[in-house]
């Protein structure tokens, strides 16, 4: 049985190897909402198919469904804050649900962290049939990394493997650490080890204001230096940054030819002439210190080779509509070089990479990926979420000699990522096409251990067969 739902994941997740497919995107309903006096905020019960974009939507103006308890909607709107969910992965219409599966992420991981901060509770539907009701909190594995699950058929026993989770933003393997939550070893879980079917998350209080700014820089090292100094990396000072994405060179290039393509009927800004990468960022501010966070960004942009003169800056709805517009305009480019060239040769298909590695590293790391693809002649982009070192290279192959090339490229960089302490899958997931790069993350040691935990919960092997494992 696999598990479907918006089937916006990119890892094959979602793609049967025969059985049935269980289909969770009607399960769309707002069930509860709540106040938390722990927390000091309000927290949602959702079911799985709920998308992202909906949550955003109905955050924003508090237009709740009137299923809720009157009293609680009534209090929730007279609160004077606003309150937003901060995974924000780049396809919105991904689901609840799958977004829990994935422990998905987004540019605003780097402050906030990855969906697996957020889900306080889940009800969780396992292969044998029994519901788990599970809130954060009330069962942790031992000092043994043992597990025990309570059914009305007896006690499910698991053993936490005992690998060591990468120290960066990971989305790769089942989470392991000690005396773990049970709650988090289904989060991330790819759907191997039980069925979402409810999940609770938590809201934060918005900031005040946001401010929206693209840089452009010279290079594509100006752009890279600047982004380390701004999140504290050199002097410890730092912008109080809300999200934070680089584009490359090649991705401006790109993004030129594609508006010249297009002639008039683009939808793409301009790019100032002269420069060579780019970087998004969004802070929160108050208004009465909003004059020295400008006067501390113009510093910043001025030390790395740029000018405000050439900088994008969103106040208002046009300035922050012609910054989406590049950021969403360049995988949509992407895919079309690509649908070009599928009428020539079928097979090939882009090559993406999801890698992350700790910070010390990430000027460098630039430099290994660009003398890699140069050495084989190789079309790419590099983008993505540099806050947490986590670029995505997109490959675009031109022939099937290309694409054996890339993939060979993308397991010998994975092997070297790994090597620096990294992680293969920041934010994607392991899926159907990645198991291979587990391997080289865990070993053949950690695979068992993963083997195990899916064993003990799914003994006949029922869900999502292939994925990950």
């Amino acid at each position: 049985m696999t598990i479907s739902s918006a089937r916006t994941g990119i890892v094959a997740g979602a793609v049967p190897f025969g059985g049935l497919i269980l289909s969770l995107e009607k399960m769309n309903q707002w069930l509860e909402l709540k106040y938390s006096d722990k927390d000091k905020t309000w927290c949602l019960i959702l079911e799985p198919g709920v998308s992202i974009k909906e949550i955003k939507e109905r955050l924003d103006t508090k237009s709740m469904s009137l299923k809720f308890n009157n009293d609680t909607l009534k209090a929730f709107k007279e609160d004077h804050r606003r309150f937003f969910y901060p995974p924000d992965p780049t396809e919105t219409t991904a689901l609840i649900g799958g977004t829990v599966a994935t422990n998905a992420s987004g540019a605003r991981t780097f402050k906030y962290g990855a969906t697996r901060e957020f889900v306080k509770g889940l009800r969780v539907v396992i292969p044998n049939g029994e519901v788990l009701e599970i809130r954060r909190g009330e069962v942790k594995s031992d000092r043994e990394g043992i597990l025990i699950i309570e059914t009305t058929q007896g006690k499910i026993v698991v053993q936490i493997p005992t690998y060591t989770m990468p120290a960066v933003k990971n989305a790769a393997g089942i989470y392991a650490t000690p005396s773990m939550d049970i709650i988090d070893l289904f989060i991330g879980s790819e759907g191997i080890l039980g069925v979402i079917s409810e999940v609770e998350i938590n809201l934060v209080p918005t900031e005040d204001n946001i401010l929206a700014i693209m840089a452009f820089f010279p290079t594509d090292g100006d752009a890279i230096e600047f982004s380390r100094d701004i999140r504290g990396d050199f002097s410890g000072e730092r912008l109080p940054l809300e999200a934070i994405e680089f584009f490359d060179t090649k991705s401006l290039e790109l993004l030129r030819r594609k508006k010249e393509e297009e002639g008039q009927a683009s939808t793409i800004p301009s790019i100032p002439p002269g420069s060579g990468s780019a970087v998004f960022f969004e802070l929160s501010y108050k208004e009465e210190e909003l004059d020295d966070l400008v006067s501390s960004v113009e510093g910043f942009i001025n030390k790395h080779h740029s000018s405000m003169d050439t900088t994008w800056a969103g106040f208002d709805e046009n300035e922050l509509e012609k910054m989406k517009d590049l950021r969403h305009a360049l995988p949509e480019a992407v895919n079309s070089i690509i649908g070009k060239r599928k009428q020539k040769f079928p097979s090939i298909h882009k090559v993406s990479t999801d890698m992350a590695l700790p910070d010390e590293y990430l000027s460098d790391i630039f430099d290994y990926y660009v003398r890699n693809l140069a050495s084989l002649n190789l079309d790419y982009v590099i983008f993505g979420h540099i806050g947490n070192n986590h670029l995505h290279i997109n490959i675009l192959p031109e022939d099937e000699i290309q694409l054996k090339a890339s993939k060979e490229l993308y397991t010998k960089m994975a092997e070297h990522i790994v090597n620096l302490g990294g992680t293969v899958a920041a934010e994607h997931g392991i899926g159907k096409v990645k198991r291979d790069f587990l391997k080289i993350m865990f070993g053949e040691k950690g695979i068992k251990e993963m083997q195990a935990v899916k064993y003990a919960l799914d003994p006949k092997g029922i869900l999502n067969p292939g994925c990950m494992i």
